[in-house]
C-alpha cells in the first residue's frame, strides 16, 4: 500500500478550501483517508495554511510521498528541511526556517469587462 499526501476539496462552487490528507494512492481524491494533517485555504490573501508538522514528519519517515501541490506547500513551510535535519541527527527546532508567503494576486479583468470599464470612463 503506497501512501501519499494529497489535497481533498471542500467548500461550495467558487469558494473552495482544501484539507491535506494522507491516503492510500488507490483511493479517490475525496475518498477514504488515513489521517488529516493540515488545511489550505487559497482564497484568503495570503493563503491560509495550517500543518501538523509532527504528523507530517512521521508520515514522511514511513514513506508517504506528497503530490506536486502538497510538495510545494511543504517546501514553503520548511518541512523537508526539518526532515533532512532529523536524518542528519540535528534538532529541527533549532533551524531558522523562514516561511514563504504567497504574493497577493492582482485582479484580472476579462477583455469584455475592460472594454465596458473604458466605455464607462469615456462617458464621464
Amino acid at each position: 500500500m503506497a501512501t501519499i499526501f494529497r489535497l481533498q476539496r471542500g467548500g461550495r462552487k467558487n469558494r473552495s478550501y482544501f484539507r491535506i490528507m494522507v491516503a492510500d494512492s488507490a483511493q479517490k481524491r475525496d475518498g477514504r483517508f488515513l489521517e488529516e494533517v493540515g488545511s489550505y485555504d487559497p482564497l484568503t490573501a495570503p493563503a491560509l495554511i495550517r500543518i501538523n508538522e509532527a504528523s507530517v514528519l512521521e508520515w514522511i519517515a514511513k514513506g508517504a510521498v506528497p503530490s506536486d501541490t502538497v510538495k510545494s506547500i511543504f517546501r514553503r513551510h520548511g518541512i523537508f528541511a526539518k526532515y533532512d535535519a532529523i536524518l542528519a541527527g540535528q534538532d529541527p527546532d533549532k533551524l531558522q526556517i523562514e516561511i514563504k508567503t504567497e504574493k497577493a494576486k492582482k485582479p484580472h479583468l476579462s477583455k469584455k469587462a475592460e472594454a465596458k470599464a473604458a466605455k464607462a470612463a469615456a462617458e464621464v
